[in-house]
């Protein structure tokens, strides 16, 4: 396994404190949810596989060595 990196013994002081809203966080999970969901009914096209016969599956045309 690798090594940890020791962590810094002082906090960075250049940035501020950043307080978490519950409620904030929340209505951003839900609005990210319904932006998701719009995207995937406009866009996604599910995957079509090409039909593959027996005899391919199993490698049966293949010439012998």
């Amino acid at each position: 396994m690798s090594e940890q990196i020791p962590l810094p013994a002082k906090s960075d002081f250049g940035l501020p404190q950043v307080a978490i809203d519950g409620q904030a966080l929340a209505r951003f999970t839900i609005e990210m949810l319904i932006q998701l969901r719009d995207f995937e009914e406009r866009f996604l096209q599910p995957r079509q596989h090409p039909r593959v016969s027996f005899g391919h599956a199993r490698g049966a045309n293949r010439r012998p060595r």
